[in-house]
């Protein structure tokens, strides 16, 4: 594993929360997704066999970006196909992560 320096800059950690630094900037789509991906919830199913997993930012505003996982996981035996929908919320400017109940 090759080591962060002028031509190749340190990886964020997507599990830690941004600076909040003076001067810090504001997440972006990419980060907030890779949160989403980092929950465990999430995480547990894009691992899981015959499952298909959807993930896109579906609004977004000043504060936060509203993000839609649909987990798609196909039955045993031919006896269908299972659709989970998850929503959450991620804040743009701290990166807190919030499952929003159905």
């Amino acid at each position: 594993m090759s080591r962060p320096g002028p031509d190749r800059p340190a990886q964020a950690d997507p599990t830690k929360e941004p600076s909040r630094e003076a001067g810090a900037t504001a997440l972006d789509e990419d980060a907030a997704l890779d949160r989403i991906r980092a929950q465990p919830e999430v995480a547990e199913w894009l691992e899981y066999p015959g499952c298909r997993v959807r993930i896109a930012v579906t609004d977004r505003d000043a504060r936060l970006f509203h993000v839609k996982v649909e987990v798609e996981r196909s039955q045993a035996q031919g006896e269908g196909v299972t659709t989970m929908t998850l929503l959450y919320e991620v804040d743009r400017q701290t990166g807190e992560v919030t499952k929003v109940e159905l």
